[in-house]
């Protein structure tokens, strides 16, 4: 009989924890990170925004699968996440960490799975990836304005308005009446 689910990953029972899968993951993430260089470099609009969250939900199932399989060889209790848990954390920390974007970004991904649950994860983990690409280098549209030349329109952190509207208004009023019956 034909059935939908072609590889057994979402039979609703326990996850898949097969050293294929994750080498399968693995090869998925790195050509699509490669396809993602490539055609974002050449100026093709192809997209970044879905080729950022698809290597990072691969990623973040093989770490998923990688800790499953870690706690019992650790005595630990398995209170670990489903491996999905950990696609859609590693998907919102891929694309922020590309993209530079955190609070949009963290809505959207509760948008998408409707879990409150899950909104401190995906904080601490776009958070975490804003830090560390900031610490390396600016984001990638910041790159590209500079790179091609545009305007940049950034605001200065350090701006501070010290001038009051009382400062700069006109005490000094000319005011036009308007009679009746006057052009």
């Amino acid at each position: 009989p034909f059935s939908a689910d072609v590889m057994g990953l979402c039979d609703g029972s326990e996850a898949v924890l097969a050293a294929s899968l994750v080498s399968t993951l693995c090869a998925a993430a790195a050509l699509r990170f490669l396809q993602m260089t490539i055609t974002f470099g050449t100026g093709v609009p192809c997209g970044l925004f879905v080729p950022s969250l698809y290597t990072g939900a691969c990623l973040g199932r093989c770490l998923g699968i990688f800790v499953r399989w870690l706690y019992p060889y650790l005595g630990l209790e398995m209170t670990v996440s489903h491996t999905g848990v950990y696609a859609m954390v590693g998907a919102a920390a891929v694309l922020g960490g590309v993209c530079r974007v955190t609070i949009s970004l963290v809505v959207i991904m509760y948008e998408l799975t409707s879990a409150l649950q899950l909104i401190v994860p995906f904080m601490l983990s776009v958070l975490t990836a804003t830090w560390v690409g900031d610490a390396f280098t600016h984001g990638i549209y910041d790159c590209v304005i500079r790179l091609r030349g545009y305007p940049y329109l950034h605001e200065p952190d350090d701006f501070t308005f010290g001038t009051r509207a009382c400062d700069i208004m006109d005490e000094d009023l000319e005011c036009l009446y308007a009679d009746a019956g006057t052009l």
